[in-house]
């Protein structure tokens, strides 16, 4: 709390609560649904299209923070 910290607790296995991780995992599932069909792949290449999307989101640049979410590690 000192910091700015706020403590919130939701239900367990209720990822609805948490809509900044929902949206990232729209977003995940919106490049891979995009790759797939750009590909023209199967689903057969789900997986492989999801950790692809991963590693592209953990080298892209984010907005504000001029870094990319590896930088940022």
């Amino acid at each position: 709390r000192d910091n700015g910290i706020k403590i919130q607790q939701s239900i367990p296995y209720t990822p609805e609560q948490n809509s900044c991780a929902e949206a990232a995992h729209q977003r995940r599932g919106d490049i891979v649904q995009t790759m797939l069909i750009r590909a023209e792949l199967g689903m057969e290449f789900i997986a492989e299209a999801n950790i692809h999307a991963r590693f592209l989101m953990s080298i892209t640049i984010k907005r504000n923070k001029q870094m990319t979410g590896y930088e940022m590690l």
